[in-house]
């Protein structure tokens, strides 16, 4: 894309990377725009992340930030004139309802503007050496359930956006309507898509770390498990897996079509809301399929560190996520031994003195029998 013929007052075009595993772009007004991390690390191909580009572009363009600011200001005047007629009339429920549902409506862009970033956007893509259809597939990239959609549509973070299957078919359409579209070799577009995989290798790894500490233990495995199969005889690929799968315990790496359902959902937002990530995992560990599945992760976990110690002995992330595997499991002498490895290969391990504690705790404990691992997990 070209920013020549973009030349607006107070607009410095800059383009950011936020270090956040959540699916999402937004742009400043002042021409500021932003992708998070787990955008990046979403897409797969360079023409879904320009049309991302593209349609962020159009909204600082056509100023809809100033838009949706003079909309809200007369939806805001809306809600007093509500709630000053609710409280004379005594009615202070139906105010809240009013206002809770006017306040709803301010999230985000109106669905005609998201939609007249859509179309122009696209408009832009037919100039550039991109192909047009990526806005499309982007979308589709952002439709997938790769965790419970407790808010919005998918990925989507913002639930006032257009449904996305409405957003994929007049995108579509517009495409095949226009006659004089410029088509990209096929070659041309295998490059690009390989460019970009190759570049957002590290960011699939480090999106997947984020997401770890976020509780996105989904989404970490999906990153993870993409720069694995784009470089399967990368150490730090196979650990960066295997810290997912670890992560995820006693969950499915996909949603299951009970999670997805609107009951599932429902359960799924009541857990959240009253226990923390630690009490979460225990809940579901608890459950017998739980317990299979979080048996069936560990084992993952555990092949996949000790793949990359064969393939890379000085690895030192292997061991310390080995150690801690181990030890979960009340393997303990096993942990010891990872752990003290872990410590040779990086003695300077900004995390010494809280390991060499934790071989100390863990040498002052009695073997635990091998059915009794078992049943512990």
């Amino acid at each position: 894309l070209t920013l020549d013929d973009l030349q607006l007052e107070n607009v410095t075009w800059r383009f950011r990377v936020f270090r956040n595993p959540l699916v999402n772009a937004f742009a400043m007004p002042n021409g500021s725009i932003y992708v998070n991390a787990g955008l990046l690390a979403l897409l797969d191909d360079e023409s879904q992340l320009v049309s991302i580009l593209a349609h962020e572009i159009i909204h600082v363009r056509n100023r809809h930030t100033y838009s949706s600011y003079l909309d809200s200001r007369k939806k805001m005047v809306a809600i007093h004139v509500v709630a000053a007629f609710g409280t004379y009339a005594g009615s202070d429920a139906i105010t809240l309802g009013f206002s809770h549902i006017l306040g709803l409506t301010m999230l985000g862009y109106s669905r005609k503007l998201e939609k007249e970033a859509d179309l122009e956007g696209l408009q832009m893509m037919f100039t550039s050496n991109h192909n047009p259809s990526g806005m499309a597939d982007a979308l589709k990239q952002l439709a997938k359930d790769i965790e419970v959609p407790l808010h919005g549509e998918g990925l989507l973070l913002y639930s006032d956006h257009p449904h996305l299957k409405d957003r994929i078919a007049y995108i579509s359409e517009t495409i095949e309507k226009t006659a004089d579209k410029k088509t990209i070799a096929p070659n041309e577009l295998a490059a690009q898509k390989s460019r970009y995989l190759k570049m957002c290798e590290e960011v699939r790894r480090y999106n997947s770390k984020l997401a770890i500490e976020k509780g996105l233990y989904r989404t970490a495995v999906y990153n993870a498990r993409q720069a694995y199969e784009l470089n399967p005889q990368a150490a730090e690929n196979i650990v960066s897996l295997a810290d997912a799968h670890f992560a995820l315990d006693a969950r499915t790496s996909e949603p299951t079509a009970q999670e997805l359902s609107n009951k599932g959902k429902k359960e799924t937002r009541k857990l959240k809301s009253k226990l923390t990530l630690d009490e979460e995992d225990k809940a579901l560990a608890a459950t017998p399929i739980g317990k299979e599945q979080q048996q069936k992760n560990q084992a993952e976990a555990e092949k996949l560190y000790r793949q990359a110690i064969q393939l890379a002995p000085d690895h030192a992330e292997a061991y310390r996520g080995l150690g801690e595997l181990l030890e979960k499991k009340s393997q303990f002498a096993e942990a010891i031994t990872a752990y003290r490895k872990y410590l040779d290969v990086r003695p300077d391990a900004f995390d010494r003195l809280l390991i060499s504690r934790r071989i100390k705790t863990l040498e002052g404990k009695p073997p635990v029998p091998r059915s009794e691992r078992k049943r512990l997990g």
